[in-house]
């Protein structure tokens, strides 16, 4: 586990235990719409785990409303982040992964994050939660996963590296940029992942057995 040069880590239900907040906040955002079109929206949500809130709410707007508004894809945005930063910030780290982070800092190894939230958001909600200064890079949305991957392997001047993620875009960025990928289930939303040929699955980094590296 400690052989690699460069270790990533999607955010929610990998660093923090998120995903189920998230889910509960997109529905507060569209309390009031039709029942059906909220269902149908979380849905489309729990099968897109990874992708920007920018990208779900534009497709709520254009695809569920069949409405092409801008304005109304700002507006849920803003309701959105308000409804969810104070959340976060109050959230809880998956067992195990703050434990492990700071034995690969302890080894000089390189660490960071790579998420679909929006990435000033998710440095201030790291900064609130004590744990900005453990990353070499905090990196998230507007700009897509397999960007910042492949800069930070072009960084790195090696593939030499491990993501770790939640979702099925985490697997496929990690596949396509010959990365190790470890899939860590315990708080995923990731229904269809046996329908995939994951090689390294845990329930959280507890299960790493990080005391006897």
């Amino acid at each position: 586990m400690l052989n690699y040069n460069f270790y990533i880590f999607d955010c929610d239900g990998v660093i923090l235990d998120s995903n189920q907040i998230k889910t509960e906040s997109f529905k507060e955002t569209l309390s009031g719409y039709d029942n059906k079109l909220i269902d149908l929206f979380i849905d489309y949500h729990k099968k897109n785990g990874g992708i920007s809130r920018f990208v779900k709410f534009k497709y709520f707007c254009e695809i569920l409303l069949i409405k092409k508004d801008n304005n109304l894809v700002n507006d849920l945005l803003k309701k959105f982040n308000q409804i969810v930063f104070s959340k976060l910030c109050n959230s809880n780290f998956i067992p195990g992964v703050i434990s492990f982070i700071k034995l690969l800092k302890k080894n000089d190894k390189k660490i960071y994050v790579v998420s679909g939230a929006f990435e000033n958001e998710l440095k201030e909600v790291f900064v609130q939660k004590d744990i900005y200064q453990l990353f070499d890079g905090i990196h998230g949305s507007p700009i897509e996963k397999d960007i910042h991957t492949k800069n930070i392997i072009s960084i790195n001047r090696s593939k030499n590296g491990v993501f770790f993620g939640d979702s099925k875009i985490d697997y496929e960025v990690a596949t396509n940029n010959s990365l190790d990928f470890f899939f860590i289930k315990e708080k995923s939303e990731w229904i269809d992942f046996m329908n995939f040929n994951l090689t390294y699955i845990f329930d959280n980094f507890d299960c790493l057995k990080i005391d006897a590296l």
